[in-house]
């Protein structure tokens, strides 16, 4: 994870997931999670991205909503309802693969 800090706004680059795939770990998971939370915290913008925007972003995003109070299936249901508002949504899902989208439906923090 790269995170470049501009101002009030945070990027962070999700390269530590591998292309087309999941986490490797729950604790890299609640890393990202967290570094999101604590700037999010102290009012800074937080720029989540991979290389398109599309599937490892969705992960995570997916798993930030679960972690607050969107439950099993519904932080999914509400990450189709936000990616519609994006123009890739007329030909990419988000998140892309099956093992995706069921990392995020059983996302769940010790």
């Amino acid at each position: 994870m790269v995170c470049t800090k501009i101002g009030n706004t945070l990027c962070i680059l999700i390269d530590t997931i591998r292309d087309v795939s999941i986490p490797d770990s729950q604790d890299l998971t609640i890393a990202i999670l967290d570094e999101i939370d604590n700037n999010i915290k102290y009012g800074n913008i937080v720029y989540l991205h991979c290389f398109g925007g599309v599937g490892r972003t969705g992960v995570i995003v997916g798993c930030w909503l679960a972690r607050h109070s969107y439950k099993d299936n519904s932080a999914l249901t509400r990450l189709h309802e936000l990616w519609k508002q994006c123009p890739k949504s007329l030909y990419r899902n988000s998140p892309e693969t099956p093992d995706q989208e069921q990392y995020v439906i059983n996302w769940k923090e010790p």
